[in-house]
């Protein structure tokens, strides 16, 4: 029974933790090594189950949390990630990669600019398409605080945006 549990609950989460050890660790093979990781934990761990709330979001923080050691353990080295291993290949028009570049780059700045705790939930509702119980459960906070703050987080991400956007625009309404 623990066999067909693994296929149906934790495997298909394989691609979301592989976005998840991607954005944190900016490489590949690393990412690839954190999800095995995690799954052949979780394999280990099946008579414990049943004492998990929520195996998503359990199998979520333990790969953030395995990824964030590799990050520490590259660091301890003094190894750090190359431009060409984050290198991602497009077939956009120059202007239009310039100009996502740009965007994104604002974004970007605008992200940094939270707290952690809301970075991490923008990160994991927008890109890692969590529930805002998978949330709650990996940060361990409740979820109408998830809904409110992911609320309020979009709101100031929106106005800041838009603030940048039309810098040297006049608005005459």
């Amino acid at each position: 029974m623990k066999t067909e549990e693994f296929t149906t609950k934790i495997l298909p989460l394989k691609n979301n933790l592989l976005r998840v050890a991607y954005r944190i660790t900016g490489n590949a093979e690393e990412a690839e090594d954190v999800v095995q990781e995690v799954m052949l934990k979780m394999w280990s761990q099946r008579d414990s189950w049943d004492t998990i709330d929520s195996l998503p979001a359990y199998c979520m923080m333990m790969s953030r949390n395995l990824a964030l050691d590799r990050i520490r353990h590259w660091r301890s080295h003094e190894e750090e990630v190359t431009d060409d291993q984050l290198a991602v290949v497009s077939d956009a028009t120059p202007f239009s990669e310039v100009a996502y570049n740009d965007q994104r780059e604002w974004v970007l700045r605008l992200l940094e600019t939270l707290p952690d705790l809301h970075r991490k939930m923008i990160q994991l509702r927008e890109e890692e398409e969590l529930s805002y119980a998978e949330i709650a459960g990996v940060l361990n906070i409740t979820e109408s605080k998830v809904k409110s703050d992911l609320f309020r987080i979009r709101q100031y991400l929106k106005q800041a945006f838009e603030k940048v956007n039309s810098y040297g625009l006049r608005n005459d309404k």
